[in-house]
């Protein structure tokens, strides 16, 4: 081994060097600058400092002066982002984005997708109505309950 003892859980249950390799490379290649392990079943808990400085987090966007939001209108919902992660319009890069401005969409309909550590989270409309804004760009770093776009609802039950 590379002088590193295998950690243990409060339990005395040992916790796999090996698993927590994976996880570091994964909170590495996703660009965290540290990221929090706890395992419920035996009560093991670390914090993960990858070494990367915040900046280095996402090196393909560059920091500008936020833009401003279009005002939210009046009885519109705010769709928000259920989690830390990267903001995706479309599937894949080569199919069209889930939802355009202006477009209708049905309550449950997927308006965008949320990734974090490869893994995707579906963002759905939560009422059926109007598209009015999509706040962030596509690949954008987006943060837990951060405003993603607001929708219109349209009058009747929300199908």
């Amino acid at each position: 081994m590379d002088g590193l003892e295998t950690p243990t859980s409060p339990s005395g249950q040992a916790q796999p060097l090996d698993d927590l390799r994976w996880l570091l490379e994964l909170a590495q290649e996703a660009g965290l600058a540290e990221l929090e392990v706890v395992d419920v079943d035996s009560g093991f808990e670390a914090r993960i400092v990858t070494g990367l400085p915040v900046a280095a987090r996402n090196p393909t966007t560059t920091e500008t002066a936020p833009a401003e939001a279009p005002a939210i209108p009046e009885g519109a919902w705010v769709v928000t982002s259920p989690l830390d992660g990267i903001f995706y319009r479309a599937k894949t890069p080569n199919d069209p984005p889930f939802v355009e401005v202006g477009e209708q969409v049905k309550k449950g309909e997927t308006v965008c997708i949320v990734e974090v550590f490869k893994l995707v989270n579906n963002v759905e409309a939560s009422c059926r109505g109007t598209v009015h804004a999509i706040l962030v760009e596509n690949e954008q770093e987006v943060k837990r309950d951060q405003p993603l776009m607001y929708i219109v609802p349209t009058p009747g039950p929300a199908l």
